[in-house]
This record gives C-alpha cells, sequence and structure tokens, in this order.
C-alpha cells in the first residue's frame, strides 16, 4: 500500500562544531525497509534512488538546520558512488561555509561515501 509507507528518514542528533568559519553538522541516519523510495526501485534488488537521498533527506536536513538559506540555486559535484540498500545505518555529514553547504552520505563505519555533492543556496535577507 503506498499510503502506509514512509516518506521521512529518521535521523539521530549527531554533532554540531564551529572549525575555521566552516559549521559542521553530523546526523545518523537510519533507512527503513519500508520507505516509499523502494517501492519499484528495483523489484527483488531494492535500492534507495538518488533523488530520495537529495530531496526529502539532505535538502530537508540543510532546510531544519539552517532555515536562514533560501532555495538552493546551484548544485555541484554530486555523485552517487555506493547503493544505499533498506535496513543501512548512514550518517549525513554537512559542511557548511556561507551560502554553499556540501554533504557526504556516508555507509557506518566503512567511512565510504554513498553519495556526495555541493549546494549552493540564495541566503534569505534577514
Amino acid at each position: 500500500m503506498l499510503g502506509t509507507s514512509r516518506r521521512h528518514f529518521p535521523t539521530v542528533a549527531g554533532r554540531r562544531e564551529v572549525c575555521d568559519g566552516h559549521e559542521l553538522v553530523r546526523l545518523g541516519v537510519q533507512i527503513p525497509g519500508d520507505m516509499l523510495y523502494f517501492q519499484g526501485h528495483f523489484p527483488g534488488y531494492p535500492i534507495l534512488p538518488g533523488v530520495a537521498q537529495l530531496v526529502p533527506l539532505v535538502l530537508a536536513e540543510v532546510r531544519s538546520i539552517w532555515a536562514e538559506l533560501g532555495r538552493p540555486t546551484r548544485l555541484s559535484r554530486l555523485k552517487f558512488r555506493q547503493p544505499v540498500f533498506p535496513g543501512a545505518e548512514l550518517e549525513l555529514q554537512l559542511d557548511r561555509l556561507n551560502a554553499r553547504v556540501r554533504f557526504r552520505l556516508v555507509r557506518g563505519q566503512e567511512s565510504r561515501a554513498c553519495s556526495e555533492g555541493t549546494i549552493d543556496y540564495q541566503l534569505n535577507p534577514t
């Protein structure tokens, strides 16, 4: 049933620090197997689509952490390096400098990036 599937990623509060003008945030991310995004992608070998990693996870977390950032204006250096499977435990690493956020979605203890990229934002006037 499509209506009963999850659309939001459970996250676990992590670390937040400032270093050399960069603000660094790390969050634990659980990838439940009953998420809507696995349906039909792909039968018998479900993997989390890249757009699901980017929009409801990365962009949503950036918006909740840094409300002063406006809409994204540019996406660059986007790479999907490793598949993300149901049940995965990942870490979302966000590195902000001014209106630019670099992200890495990393698989557990391996520290291997599943996806990464850079997002430029429009700053909202304060």
